[in-house]
């Protein structure tokens, strides 16, 4: 299960699991201040109509609301759970649908200032792709990645029949819409075409941004390993990710880096590798969830990291 901590107004929202977490239902979302004072759980409501209501992926919206997919387990064998997306208000405590249409996926969300579109993203890790998605409903993304000769259209893993093989498919992961609404930044892994199974888990990755008006993509980092976490500093200048080491550029290593699009400025924040974080409203800090080590029984519990983020001033690489 992905667990994230996105910004949601001066608050951090998480996804959380704690050591004694057996089951996927487990798991809670929590929000938190930036400088780690206070937290507290959501209550989240049940589905009466639901054998239980289990929320995954907590998505700090543009609103001030909390983006979730809730995954409404059917009390009946022959009929099939329900996915949507939604949004919880902390202040009313209620849960509103946030897109009309239901989802095959089990898939996160990243929105546009407006929130008037969005992009949604499926991964297995081994098959990844996104789309367009709006209030309506899920939409065909018409962008496509290059990488010297080789090209693929983002969305082709999204819409094919989810029993077929992904191995003549690249993965796309990531998305994070800019906090101006111009870009998205994203990682995509074109090598992993015509690559089956878990070897496509080690190829590496490069770093994007796609114009959602033009539909064209930019390459603007190359050679990441196993990248996650990706996420826009507040002013739109910095975004940070965490990843395992890096090809062609020093200083290698693994860790949580900052990179600047605008300039390729790119900084090493820590050595310690997180697998999702975000940023504070102020910017001054990261918060980052780590994911310990898989116990004999039950699912591995998350700790959270708390990193201060030295003065930046985004310098021509």
């Amino acid at each position: 299960m992905r667990r994230r901590v996105l910004a949601s107004a001066d608050w951090l929202v998480v996804d959380f699991t704690p050591a004694t977490a057996q089951n996927i239902g487990d798991g809670c979302v929590v929000r938190l201040r930036p400088d780690g004072a206070s937290y507290e759980t959501l209550q989240l409501p049940t589905d009466s109509g639901c054998r239980f209501t289990v929320y995954l992926h907590a998505t700090g919206l543009p609103d001030g609301r909390v983006g979730l997919l809730r995954h409404c387990v059917s009390p009946e064998v022959v009929r099939p759970d329900t996915l949507s997306l939604v949004a919880y208000d902390v202040r009313t405590r209620e849960v509103q649908p946030l897109v009309a249409a239901t989802t095959r996926f089990n898939v996160t969300q990243t929105w546009n200032p407006t929130m008037d579109r969005g992009l949604a993203t499926y991964s297995s890790l081994i098959c990844a792709g996104m789309t367009w998605v709006t209030p309506a409903g899920f939409e065909p993304l018409t962008a496509v990645v290059r990488d010297g000769t080789r090209s693929w259209r983002l969305d082709e893993v999204f819409w094919q029949d989810p029993a077929r093989d992904c191995g003549d498919q690249a993965r796309a992961d990531w998305p994070a819409w800019s906090p101006d609404g111009r870009s998205v930044a994203f990682f995509a892994s074109l090598p992993a075409r015509g690559v089956l199974g878990q070897s496509r888990l080690s190829l590496p990755w490069d770093l994007y941004l796609l114009d959602p008006a033009t539909r064209e993509t930019q390459r603007v980092l190359v050679g990441l390993k196993d990248p996650r976490g990706l996420a826009w500093s507040p002013d739109g200048t910095w975004l940070a990710f965490s990843q395992d080491w890096r090809e062609e550029r020093s200083p290698a290593g693994q860790g949580t880096w900052l990179f600047a699009p605008r300039t390729g400025d790119l900084r090493r924040l820590t050595t310690t590798n997180v697998d999702w974080l975000a940023w504070s409203p102020d910017g001054r800090r990261i918060v980052g969830v780590r994911t310990g080590p898989v116990p004999p029984r039950g699912l591995p519990p998350s700790d959270l990291l708390l990193f201060d983020v030295p003065e930046l001033d985004a310098k021509r690489a």
